[in-house]
């Protein structure tokens, strides 16, 4: 290491590229790179230096490459560099690069930068990332340069709290025309990713997605052939439908229904879990959008996924159900899927969640059904599937004081009922 330092410190270009390229062999290996052995030899500000000299691309290619390695490391490691005020260089190199191969390295820097942390997520858009980087997928044309790109993209628009917004807008056309018509998987899911990350957020967030006509790519790209890209397609049209209700039928007017009933098959347990996610959004909406969800037969689906072997799918199928459950229209429809007998096997689930979703089920069915004649078969088929010994049972089970307050008042309420009825009788 010291022979490597007097070599990258002289002044013999061909000295300075054979240390380079071993600096960054050494940092390449294994899981454990000798990251902190580099940086205590002191030769991460000569790196730096040797990456802007133009003239030589070779050794911007090899110094870049090292420098990409260090800042893949831990927060430590990566704030080294960043603290050499590394961010403006590297910007100054990705947009004057000779070479397609200097650019790359410079943009995968970048983008390890930003993602590290939201500090130097920030400290990248201050410095122009956001411009620099959208002119290399507007122009570059070789397909790992444009994935690095991507990724950059996507780690500029991650985390919370979240960038702002004029920060992010000048991405959005540069996403459609690759949503479009890209057609590399690994390409399109950054894509999306980023597009999920934008749309995760405030209503004006998910307009601005909505303005630059980006629903209609992003829905057909749920039925991509390529596995690796329906997750973040999905958690972007789950962020969608998070907004307004007008927010929401922008997107179901691009019908992307279909496409979700085909996943709710899926054999991966995140892709059926996103699924129901999804749908519970819009089970939260309007009327109208609810029976959207019923017309699609999903009130079936979310019978047979509350039973899933998973949990966390369980969870999102009992959302579902019991956001759907607030409109008193669809009630009896949830009752002939066979939602409440699904929702009554939820009840001795020891998640405070599922538990509290069981019990705005019940409340709300409850509601709905209790002026009805006591004959009637939709207030015989409650009664004899949600007792008060049940609701009972949860109240004593419970461990979350939210749920035993709901509990109890839900028994109060059904022991009301039945004194009520027994008066009339």
């Amino acid at each position: 290491l010291d022979v490597l330092r007097q070599m990258i410190m002289s002044s013999s270009l061909e000295y300075q590229l054979e240390a380079a390229n071993h600096l960054r062999k050494l940092l390449s290996v294994g899981d454990h790179p000798p990251i902190d052995k580099i940086l205590e030899l002191g030769v991460a500000p000569r790196l730096l230096e040797l990456s802007q000299q133009m003239a030589t691309p070779e050794l911007q290619f090899e110094t870049l490459w090292a420098i990409v390695n260090i800042v893949s490391g831990d927060a430590d490691q990566t704030r080294s560099i960043v603290e050499l005020d590394a961010v403006p260089i590297l910007l100054k190199i990705l947009q004057e690069a000779p070479t397609v191969k200097v650019q790359e390295q410079a943009v995968w820097a970048i983008g390890n930068i930003a993602g590290d942390s939201i500090q130097h997520r920030d400290l990248c858009h201050a410095h122009g990332a956001m411009a620099a980087v959208l002119e290399v997928l507007e122009h570059c044309t070789k397909i790992t340069c444009l994935r690095h790109a991507m990724w950059m993209v996507s780690n500029l628009c991650r985390g919370a709290p979240k960038p702002n917004l004029e920060d992010l807008i000048p991405a959005l056309p540069l996403l459609k025309k690759h949503l479009s018509s890209g057609d590399d998987a690994e390409l399109l899911a950054d894509a999306l990713w980023s597009l999920s990350y934008i749309s995760d957020g405030p209503n004006q967030y998910i307009q601005a997605v909505i303005d630059a006509d980006l629903v209609s790519p992003v829905v057909t790209l749920l039925s991509h052939p390529d596995q690796s890209v329906h997750t973040p397609a999905l958690r972007s049209v789950g962020n969608l439908v998070t907004g307004s209700d007008t927010q929401t039928d922008a997107v179901l007017d691009c019908r992307p229904l279909d496409s979700v009933m085909t996943m709710m098959f899926s054999p991966r347990v995140q892709i059926r879990k996103e699924c129901c996610w999804l749908l519970s959004n819009i089970c939260a909406g309007s009327l109208h959008q609810v029976e959207q969800i019923r017309a699609h037969k999903f009130f079936d689906q979310f019978t047979i996924l509350a039973r899933d072997a998973e949990r966390s799918v369980q969870k999102e199928a009992a959302f579902a159900i019991a956001n759907a459950s607030e409109n008193k229209d669809m009630i009896k429809d949830l009752i002939s899927a066979g939602c409440m007998t699904a929702m009554h096997e939820l009840m001795d689930n020891n998640d405070y969640n599922i538990q509290n979703l069981c019990l705005c089920f019940i409340s709300n069915v409850r509601k709905a059904l209790i002026s009805e004649d006591s004959t009637s078969p939709s207030w015989t088929e409650f009664l004899e599937t949600f007792s008060i010994e049940d609701v009972e049972q949860m109240l004593e089970n419970a461990g979350n004081e939210a749920v035993r307050i709901k509990a109890q008042e839900l028994i109060d309420q059904m022991n009301s009922d039945a004194a009520c009825r027994q008066s009339v009788e």
